[in-house]
C-alpha cells in the first residue's frame, strides 16, 4: 500500500447522498483515499441514520420537535465537528450541484478557511461558461475551491475492473490536488457564526469519541438534545443563522 506523508491529514468528504449510486460511489472512492493513507470524516459511515437517531429522540421530545432536533444535530455534527476538526474537503460537483455541499463549502470557506478541493466526473453543462470553466457547472462553488478536478471517464464501463480502473484514475488526480491544497499556509479566521455552532457542538457531543454513531453515544446526544433544547434554541434562531 502507498502511503503518503499526509496520512496525518484529515479530509472531509462532501457529496451527495441520495441513491444507490451516490452512496456506492461515495464508498469506493472513500476506500481508495484511506488505502493512499488519508484519514476521512465519512458522513454516510461517521454522521448519524437519520432513523436512529429520531427514535432515540421520541424517548425525550415529542412532534415537530424530533424533527428540529434531527436537523440541528446533524447539521452541528457536519460543520461543529466533521469540518471544523478536518484539515481539508474534498467536494463531488456533479449535477444537479448538491445545496448541502454548496453550503458545507460555504462554511469550509468563510467560517474555517479550510482547504476546498472539488472535483467533477459529469459530462453535462447547464450553463453558458462551457467546459474551460469548472466543466460547465456554476461558477460560485468553484470560486471557493483551491484546486479543481475534470474527470471525464470512459463512458464504456462495463464491468468492475473497469470500474475500479476509472474510480483509480480520478484517485490519481485527486491525491495531488489535495497534497497541494495542504500545503498552502491559510490564516485563521474569526466567525462568530461558527463559534456559536462550535458552542453547541460542545454541549452535545464533549467528551465523545469519534464515534458519535455508536448506540451509546446516540442515547447520549438525544438526552443532551432534550436537556439543552432552550440554549439550542436560541443559536439557531432564524435571526441568527
Amino acid at each position: 500500500m502507498e502511503v503518503f506523508v499526509e496520512m496525518e491529514k484529515i479530509i472531509y468528504f462532501a457529496a451527495p447522498m441520495f441513491n444507490l449510486g451516490d452512496l456506492s460511489f461515495n464508498v469506493f472512492l472513500n476506500d481508495k483515499l484511506e488505502e493512499k493513507g488519508f484519514r476521512t470524516f465519512f458522513p454516510q459511515r461517521d454522521g448519524f441514520e437519520f432513523g436512529g437517531l429520531t427514535k432515540e429522540l421520541e424517548s425525550y421530545l415529542q412532534g415537530d420537535d424530533i424533527l428540529e432536533a434531527v436537523k440541528n444535530i446533524i447539521w452541528t455534527l457536519d460543520v461543529g465537528v466533521f469540518i471544523k476538526n478536518s484539515d481539508a474537503v474534498l467536494a463531488r460537483c456533479d449535477e444537479p450541484l448538491d445545496p448541502g455541499v454548496d453550503v458545507e463549502l460555504g462554511v469550509a470557506r468563510f467560517g474555517y478557511n479550510k482547504s476546498i478541493v472539488g472535483y467533477r466526473t459529469d459530462v453535462r453543462s447547464p450553463y453558458i461558461t462551457g467546459k474551460k470553466t469548472f466543466g460547465g457547472m456554476h461558477t460560485f462553488p468553484g470560486m471557493l475551491m483551491d484546486e479543481f478536478i475534470n474527470y471525464f471517464p470512459d463512458w464504456k464501463i462495463t464491468g468492475p475492473g473497469k470500474l475500479e480502473l476509472a474510480v483509480n484514475s480520478l484517485v490519481n488526480e485527486i491525491v495531488p490536488a489535495l497534497r497541494t491544497s495542504l500545503k498552502k499556509i491559510k490564516p485563521n479566521v474569526d466567525s462568530l457564526v461558527v463559534s456559536r455552532i462550535e458552542s453547541v457542538a460542545q454541549l452535545l457531543f464533549e467528551g465523545m469519541d469519534v464515534s458519535y454513531n455508536s448506540e451509546g453515544n446516540v442515547q447520549r446526544v438525544a438526552q443532551r438534545y432534550a436537556e439543552n433544547i432552550e440554549d439550542i434554541r436560541r443559536v439557531y434562531d432564524t435571526e441568527f443563522i
